[in-house]
């Protein structure tokens, strides 16, 4: 009860804010796409990250509300991209509880865009595999609605979850992200370097863009390389830095990673 008072306060003092982390292509180091990442800076000036409340939002239904917070918050950023990037398109995290409350609206959403003058495609919309395993006629239903706007999807947190295959089978995904997890052993594991490569592979087949999360090493990213993975995510390129610092680094010409 303390954390949704506390999150309800979040909202009202506009103490939410977002970070991106950009997305590169792993030959180039030019960046292509973001993640938009939610902070909470406190009353206190504590920062706390989504893995903190993110479930308590949930489980209280406000993650209707911040989730709204959080779209329009991006859509105006891509409106400040628009003069130096127009085609940089930005991933935002989205639950199965989410979509699955009558309180959200997908038609808001598409409309939203229209007003700002954006296409749905600059919109990735990053839902886990257990949002796939939970998906219900509701869910199902705005999840086919914004695809069928233009909006993209991404499977986050690859390999992690059970129902793997079968999401992707039935569902038209854009691109797969590949857990942290398998990258960070990537030059250490020759049966995680294999996953990697598995997953590379199946993803190419399926006609999805692999992006790695969780690059820190230079041998990483050259490991990534050779098991044919194109796009990467993590601290060896950059952190999670806000609006106006993700501005600066698109503005510096692309130049290897590393």
């Amino acid at each position: 009860m303390k954390v949704i008072s506390e999150l309800k306060t979040a909202l009202q003092n506009n103490q939410f804010y977002l970070h991106y982390q950009p997305i590169v292509d792993l030959a180039s180091g030019k960046i292509l796409h973001a993640e938009a990442l939610l902070r909470w800076k406190k009353e206190n000036g504590q920062l706390s990250l989504p893995v903190n409340f993110i479930e308590v939002a949930e489980d209280s239904g406000l993650i209707i509300e911040i989730g709204d917070w959080v779209f329009k918050q991006v859509c105006q950023f891509l409106k400040e991209l628009a003069p130096i990037n127009q085609n940089i398109s930005i991933g935002i995290n989205v639950s199965a509880s989410q979509f699955n409350s009558n309180k959200h609206s997908a038609l808001d959403w598409i409309s939203h865009l229209e007003e700002l003058g954006l296409t749905s495609s600059q919109i990735i919309l990053e839902v886990t595999e257990y949002t796939m395993m939970n998906q219900n006629a509701r869910v199902a239903q705005k999840i086919a609605l914004l695809h069928k706007a233009g909006f993209k999807f991404a499977i986050d947190d690859f390999g992690t979850g059970y129902s793997s295959l079968s999401a992707l089978r039935n569902f038209n995904f854009n691109y797969l992200k590949i857990d942290f997890s398998f990258t960070r052993q990537i030059t250490h594991s020759k049966s995680d370097e294999a996953l990697v490569r598995a997953m590379v592979t199946m993803g190419a087949g399926l006609g999805l863009h692999t992006i790695a999360e969780g690059v820190e090493t230079e041998e990483q990213r050259q490991a990534l390389l050779g098991v044919g993975c194109v796009l990467g995510q993590g601290y060896l390129f950059s952190r999670p830095v806000p609006g106006e610092d993700f501005i600066k680094l698109l503005r510096i010409p692309a130049a290897n990673a590393g």
